[in-house]
């Protein structure tokens, strides 16, 4: 099973996300929401193994939370090549169903 990879660190989150397909979520231990879609989000990110996935937990990365200006968790943000195509926040099962459709796609 492909697991995110955890970090905290911005260079690392950059080079992560340069090249090919990345998913990013912005989460918090304490967040509802978080812990509701996560087993949905494992289970997934099995659909699209070649993707890259990173978890940031906001409150160990108060510097990443402020620079891709997160207000609201979970948010989750789909990369191509470096470029951001797309952001849900505090996403409904459906639509986080579709937005890993999107993702296995590319």
């Amino acid at each position: 099973m492909t697991l995110p990879l955890n970090t905290t660190n911005l260079e690392e989150l950059k080079e992560k996300i340069a090249t090919g397909v990345a998913v990013v979520q912005f989460h918090a231990t304490w967040c509802k929401d978080c812990i509701n879609v996560r087993p949905l989000y494992r289970k997934l990110i099995t659909e699209a193994p070649s993707t890259t996935y990173l978890d940031i937990d906001i409150d160990k990365a108060p510097e990443l939370k402020k620079i891709y200006q997160i207000v609201h968790v979970p948010t989750f943000i789909l990369y191509h090549n470096g470029q951001e195509l797309k952001r849900i926040i505090e996403p409904k099962y459906d639509e986080l169903e579709s937005f890993m459709g999107e993702v296995s796609k590319l």
